[in-house]
């Protein structure tokens, strides 16, 4: 992601939350984008000041925060993820989230074989959520 996009986005959220003006969402971005390259969290390198998460553990957990801010989007985010073999996301937004935690629960229905996401749900139930009643079927034949 460049720089110009990471604050246009940065600033479209701000704004979003804290009713900011254009204007103060995007120095508010602004300065929000480059304390974290300062500070480590990711990296900015080339001509076009392109970003990159020093860990992916990073950009896992955003992805994540971000999604439990978003109820109605939250079953095509689980099914991406699903797709793209990205536990580490699935696991945090079930431990935060109610509807993210039933759709991980729905996409474990749907495919009991997968086992990385099986093992995801079990992950999510374990950090201490309550998200669902009853057992899960699939989860406990493991």
């Amino acid at each position: 992601m460049s720089l110009a996009v990471a604050v246009r986005t940065v600033a479209r959220e701000l704004g979003e939350h804290w009713a900011l003006s254009p204007g103060d969402a995007a120095a508010a971005a602004h300065d929000a984008v480059h304390l974290f390259d300062e500070s480590g969290i990711f990296v900015m390198s080339g001509a076009d000041a392109v970003i990159e998460p020093r860990l992916a553990l990073f950009a896992e957990i955003g992805d994540a925060l971000r999604m439990v801010d978003r109820p109605d989007e939250v079953s095509a985010w689980v099914e991406a993820r699903v797709q793209g073999g990205q536990a580490e996301p699935l696991v945090l937004a079930a431990a935060l989230s109610s509807d993210a935690a039933s759709a991980v629960i729905a996409a474990v229905r749907r495919s009991p074989a997968d086992r990385e996401l099986v093992h995801a749900a079990v992950r999510a139930h374990a950090e201490g959520r309550v998200w669902m009643t009853g057992p899960c079927t699939p989860c406990a034949r493991r």
